[in-house]
């Protein structure tokens, strides 16, 4: 998934990876920064997303996608 907006428009860029409440069973396997390319695998908690982010997640079911969609989503304000 790649995200987007900044610290008013998302709930998630700006923000520590440790920071964040994922779903259970969902697991961050490697983000690839949008703006370099750099890829940082492992478990990095102390990660700062950022806007064009690419996120590589491994859920463990299905079920947690939408809740996932749902967290990585822009905010109104993110259009106006």
């Amino acid at each position: 998934m790649v995200v987007h907006g900044d610290k008013n428009t998302s709930a998630i860029v700006s923000r520590r990876i440790s920071g964040i409440k994922w779903p259970s069973d969902c697991y961050i396997a490697a983000i690839v920064r949008g703006a370099t390319g750099e890829v940082i695998m492992g478990h990095h908690t102390e990660t700062i997303l950022q806007d064009g982010d690419h996120i590589i997640f491994f859920v463990s079911r299905r079920r947690v996608l939408p809740e996932l969609e749902k967290l990585i989503q822009v905010k109104m304000g993110f259009f106006g």
